[in-house]
């Protein structure tokens, strides 16, 4: 197993001085990584960071949330539809920005940013950390990039990557992998989970947000992510299909993708159109949560599982599949929720059943699912994330300055 460091809770602020962290993005929205680093950027002044964005293009849907004195810089990328292309061109305008900006720390955040960040980084004159903020199971998620993309990343993170001056990754499972894929980096790995607990201003227009009812007399699961391979939602799917029609929850998916088509297709062919319902993309996904008897997960790989902790907050009894990595680290099965095996939709199907047919259990793994949450609430990780940087920014880059001439 990989040596990683976790980081223990400091209580306070840092006691150092105000160091300016520039988080790198495609855009602040779509997704639980941006929500994370959106509510990070709440509380890290407090902490002795000063946070700013950079994204590759404008107009997410979290923008509206960010604090007035927290920076968004779009970059210019010529207004190219194709987000590759934008990362691509991403590079010499963030190599401008480190220089005129001059901050202690670059964080890319999601491994598609990473590439791009690096080069920059080598590009500009002033000499900065490159911190990675890995999201992500990076070994399920090449493996499932298509080609010729998928080697063409593998081969320019293997490249890449060693010249990192250090990673957070929001998992041990996901640290566990990047060490044991990059020896080098080993020692400069630190793992500290996301914000997945929603902020109390959050939880409280979440609880007077009134939403659409389902059809009456029937229990509602609710799922939320993107409709991709990832989330495995035909196992969710088939799942549902080995319940009794008479007994079937009615199941709301909140989330947007490319597979969207393909899955109702398969709704219809299962015979489970008056069961699943599409919602698309909502701002009120915490309210939907809240009002559902369970929320699913069937995922087949995570880097954590930021929505398993924010239906937990939303006191929702929480079925998740027991897939790299994060859930396993998130529930304690049986106790404030339930795991099962990745494609295995019978069990999936049993413990939906099991929690339909006893009120109890679900309002006891909800209530235990509530503490657990608050081990996941901002100002706690966010003490953690500042350490983390003052740490880092106290060691001398690897990557430096002007590397690439």
């Amino acid at each position: 197993m990989s040596k990683c460091i976790e980081i223990a809770e400091k209580p306070g602020g840092t006691g150092s001085e105000m160091i300016k962290v520039l988080f790198f993005l495609t855009h602040l929205g779509g997704g639980g990584a941006e929500m994370h680093f959106v509510r990070l950027s709440h509380e890290l002044r407090a902490n002795g960071v000063e946070p700013i964005f950079a994204t590759t293009r404008g107009g997410g849907a979290y923008e509206p949330l960010l604090q007035e004195d927290v920076e968004h810089i779009v970059l210019p990328t010529g207004g190219i539809s194709s987000g590759t292309i934008r990362l691509v061109r991403s590079i010499t305008p963030l190599a401008d920005l480190i220089d005129r900006l001059k901050p202690d720390i670059l964080c890319p955040v999601l491994s598609l940013t990473t590439l791009p960040a690096i080069v920059a980084a080598k590009r500009a004159r002033h000499p900065v950390q490159v911190i990675l903020s890995i999201q992500n199971a990076l070994g399920s998620q090449l493996a499932n990039t298509k080609q010729p993309f998928r080697s063409i990343q593998e081969f320019f993170t293997e490249q890449l990557w060693r010249d990192a001056d250090g990673v957070i990754a929001l998992s041990q499972g996901v640290a566990n992998e990047i060490g044991q894929r990059f020896p080098a980096l080993r020692t400069n790995i630190k793992v500290i989970y996301n914000i997945g607990k929603p902020t109390t201003d959050e939880l409280r227009r979440a609880a007077a947000t009134e939403i659409f009812p389902a059809p009456p007399g029937r229990m509602v699961a609710v799922a939320c992510g993107r409709l991709t391979k990832q989330k495995n939602y035909p196992a969710m799917f088939a799942a549902l299909a080995q319940i009794d029609a008479r007994k079937r929850p009615f199941l709301r998916i909140l989330g947007t993708g490319e597979d969207r088509t393909e899955l109702e297709h398969l709704v219809s062919e299962l015979g489970l159109s008056d069961d699943v319902e599409f919602l698309g993309f909502r701002g009120d996904v915490l309210s939907f949560m809240g009002a559902a008897d369970m929320f699913l997960l069937s995922s087949r790989w995570e880097g954590f599982g930021n929505v398993i902790v924010e239906a937990m907050a939303m006191e929702t009894a929480v079925i998740s599949t027991a897939c790299p990595h994060g859930p396993d680290e998130i529930i304690t099965n049986g106790v404030n929720g339930v795991l099962v095996p990745v494609e295995e939709p019978a069990q999936l199907a049993k413990a939906i059943e099991a929690l339909m047919a006893n009120d109890a259990l679900r309002e006891q793994l909800a209530k235990a699912g509530s503490e657990r949450a608050d081990d996941f609430n901002a100002p706690k990780i966010a003490r953690q994330y500042a350490k983390a940087l003052h740490d880092f920014a106290d060691q001398k880059s690897i990557v430096g300055a002007g590397h690439a001439n």
